[in-house]
C-alpha cells in the first residue's frame, strides 16, 4: 500500500498539555487513566487537533471543528473518551496533515448513519469512502451496503441488490483497475487506496490522491493538492493551496492575504525587504514589489507613475508628498523632513537659534549664525554645515524639524566629528 507521504516539517507542534495527557495514557492502563483525564484535558487534544486543520487546510476547510468535536466529546461516556484518546495516540494525529483529518473519523467525534451533519468530515466512514453527508445528514456514498433507499446519499441511486447505485464498491487492499471502482475512489498500482482522496492543501505525491486531481509540487520538492480553478502567478490566495504554483507570498500581516508566487521571485505587491528580486519591478520604499515608478520633479502622467502615488498633471511631473506620505529621502517631502519610518513627518515647528547644538531645545535650522557656538571652541564655525549635515539622515530629521533632542547634540560628534565640551 501507498505510504502516507510526510510534510517537510511539522506544521503545528502538540501542546504541552497534550503531551502529558498521551503521556499518562499510554503509561498506565486505560481504567486508571480515565479517573485523570477530565473533559478539559480532552479538550486540549481537540484545540490541537483542529488547529493543525485550520494549518493544513485552512480555516474553511472544517468550520466549527472545536465546538463539534469537544461537544461530541463531552457527550460521550468516559470510556468513548478515553478510547479516543487512544488512537489519537495510536494514529500520531498530529504527525501530518493526513493523520489529522484521518483521526476525525472515529467515534464519538464523527457520527454514525442518520445523524444531522452539516459535512462529510462529520460522519464515520468518510476517509475510507464508507460514509458520507447528504448536507444534513449521515449517509452511504455509491457502493455500500443498504437495506433502504433513505441510507443512500444520492437519492436518485435507489438500494439496489443490497447496495446504494446498485454497485458493491471494493474496500483498501483489493485489486482494482481505476478509481471508481474503489470505496476511496483512489486506485493506485492496482489496489484500492486505504484513505479518500484529499481536500485543497493535502500533502500529495500524485494527482489522483487529491480529489481535484491536481497535485503541484513547491520549491522544496513537497506536493500539496489544490483547487481546480487555484490562482496563476499574481492572483490573491490566503494559503499555499489557493495556487497552482503551491507558492503563497503574505502581502497583509493582518488580514493574512497574499499573492501566488513561483518561488523564486516576488510578485506585484508581495513584501519585501530587498533580500529577494521582485518579479517585475523593485521593493519600494514601503516594503512592497511594485512597478518602477517616478521620483519628485520626475515625469509622469498618473498618480501610479509616482513612487507617492502624487502626479501633477498640470506640469507633468511628480510632486512633493506631504506630511504621512511615503518618501525615501529629504527631497522627496514636501517639507523638506523625510523621517525614519520612511513617511514625511508633519509639518515642521518653527525653529529658533537659542541653543548652541550641544544643548538640547526647540529645533535647530542650517540659518543659525554661528555665534550659537559661544563656550564650545572645539565645534567647526560653520554651525550651519554641521545641523544640515546631521538633519540629512531620515532618524535626525527632527532635529531641524521638531527639537534638537539628546539623539541630536550625541550626532555632533558622531557626524560633523567635534565633541561638544
Amino acid at each position: 500500500m501507498l505510504e502516507t507521504p510526510r510534510l517537510s516539517e511539522p506544521r503545528k507542534t502538540l501542546p504541552a498539555l497534550l503531551g502529558l495527557l498521551v503521556a499518562v495514557a499510554l503509561s498506565i492502563p486505560i481504567a486508571s487513566c480515565v479517573n485523570l483525564l477530565s473533559v478539559d484535558g480532552y479538550n486540549a487534544a481537540t484545540q490541537a487537533l483542529c488547529g493543525q486543520l485550520d494549518v493544513c487546510f485552512s480555516e474553511r476547510y472544517y468550520p466549527g471543528c472545536r465546538e463539534t468535536t469537544e461537544g461530541r466529546l463531552a457527550a460521550a461516556s468516559e470510556a468513548a473518551r478515553a478510547d479516543w484518546l487512544a488512537f489519537f495516540a495510536d494514529n500520531k494525529c498530529l504527525e501530518t496533515c493526513v493523520t489529522s483529518r484521518i483521526c476525525l473519523d472515529e467515534t464519538p467525534v464523527c457520527d454514525a448513519y442518520e445523524a444531522g451533519c452539516g459535512q462529510p468530515e462529520q460522519c464515520c466512514g468518510f476517509s475510507a469512502g464508507t460514509g458520507s453527508c447528504d448536507g444534513t445528514r449521515c449517509c452511504k456514498p455509491d457502493g455500500i451496503a443498504c437495506t433502504t433507499t433513505a441510507e443512500c446519499c444520492n437519492s436518485d441511486d435507489n438500494c439496489i441488490d443490497g447496495f446504494c447505485g446498485g454497485f458493491e464498491c471494493k474496500l483498501a487492499g483489493l485489486k482494482c483497475q481505476d478509481n471508481f471502482e474503489c470505496c476511496t475512489k483512489v486506485c493506485f498500482d492496482g489496489f484500492c487506496d486505504d484513505t479518500t482522496c484529499g481536500p485543497p492543501g493535502s500533502p500529495c505525491e500524485r494527482n489522483a490522491q487529491c480529489c481535484s486531481s491536481s497535485c503541484v509540487f513547491g520549491p522544496g520538492g513537497a506536493g500539496f493538492c489544490v483547487d481546480p480553478g487555484c490562482g496563476v502567478i499574481g492572483d490573491r490566495c490566503q494559503n499555499d493551496q489557493d495556487c497552482c504554483s503551491a507558492i503563497c507570498v503574505t502581502t497583509d500581516v493582518t488580514t493574512g492575504e497574499g499573492v501566488c508566487s513561483t518561488g523564486e521571485c516576488l510578485p506585484p505587491d508581495a513584501a519585501c525587504d530587498g533580500s529577494v528580486d521582485c518579479c517585475d519591478g523593485e521593493c519600494s520604499v514601503e516594503g512592497f514589489c511594485r512597478q518602477v515608478c517616478s521620483g519628485r520633479d520626475e515625469p509622469c502622467t498618473t498618480n501610479e507613475d509616482c513612487c507617492n502615488e502624487t502626479c501633477n498633471t498640470l506640469i507633468g511631473t511628480c510632486a512633493c508628498s506631504p506630511a504621512n506620505a511615503f518618501c525615501a529621502d529629504n527631497q522627496d517631502c514636501c517639507n523638506g523632513q523625510c523621517g525614519p519610518d520612511g513617511r514625511c513627518v508633519e509639518d515642521c515647528q518653527p525653529t529658533a537659534c537659542s541653543h548652541s547644538v550641544c544643548d538640547t531645545g526647540p529645533a535647530l535650522t542650517e540659518t543659525c549664525p554661528c555665534d550659537i557656538c559661544a563656550g564650545n571652541a572645539n565645534l567647526p564655525n560653520a554651525v550651519n554645515v554641521c545641523v544640515s549635515t546631521i538633519c540629512q539622515y531620515p532618524q535626525y530629521a527632527h532635529c531641524c524639524c521638531d527639537d534638537w533632542g539628546l539623539d541630536c547634540v550625541e550626532a555632533v560628534s558622531l557626524i560633523c566629528g567635534t565633541a561638544c565640551q
